[in-house]
């Protein structure tokens, strides 16, 4: 069904880019004056009485922007029954994305073909690269297991430093105390912050270095 009329050109005769209702932009077509006006003659009044001659569309609109999930569009029984009533092939589609599409608001969002031309090019494989290692994050992060892992980290015992790590100027050994409760928190998962004193640590950076060090290596 034809949604509305994105712009005009002409070659031999006038011929009106038609957005589909339902569609993404990727699946605009070319389509002559003459079949419109058989169809939709009001569609082509409305666009010659407010936007003739101007070009509403933009071919960044059909780019894939970002993927957003993914779903199984067909089993292998719905698959031969969609061939057996409609005679077309589609053993090779088996998922659709749904897209976001560039300069475009999520409003836009569509499913997609897996199979579609679009979503094979070198820029669409990076976007699934980066959809797949969303969802590995987003399921390590849920994992129940990775979950008991920090808590008996947070739960085990808490050793204190008996030194400064990567050594330190002479005299600052007290840091250590500092340090040490640094370390307490982090390893308790306990927000915590440190403020120094300028007088007394201005071009001493090893101690920070080594404060930093010691907690990374907690």
């Amino acid at each position: 069904m034809f949604d509305k009329l994105m712009c005009l050109k002409m070659k031999r005769q006038k011929q009106y880019l038609v957005k589909y209702k339902g569609l993404a932009h990727v699946h605009n077509r070319w389509v002559l004056e003459s079949q419109l006006l058989q169809e939709v003659p009001l569609l082509v009044a409305k666009f010659n009485r407010k936007n003739q001659y101007a070009v509403i569309w933009k071919s960044k609109w059909t780019i894939p922007d970002r993927l957003l999930q993914k779903r199984l569009f067909v089993s292998p029984k719905q698959r031969d029954e969609y061939k057996r009533k409609h005679g077309t092939n589609i053993s090779d589609c088996y998922h659709e994305w749904l897209v976001k599409w560039s300069d475009l608001g999520y409003e836009h969002i569509t499913w997609e073909f897996e199979t579609s031309s679009f979503l094979r090019s070198t820029e669409a494989m990076r976007l699934i690269g980066d959809y797949e290692s969303r969802r590995q994050k987003a399921k390590g992060a849920s994992d129940p297991s990775r979950a008991d892992k920090v808590q008996r980290e947070i739960e085990g015992p808490f050793f204190e430093l008996s030194k400064l790590p990567g050594g330190g100027p002479p005299g600052f050994d007290y840091h250590l105390t500092f340090v040490n409760k640094l370390r307490e928190c982090w390893h308790k998962g306990q927000n915590a912050f440190l403020i120094y004193d300028q007088r007394i640590f201005c071009g001493n950076w090893k101690v920070l270095v080594a404060i930093c060090l010691s907690i990374r290596r907690t």
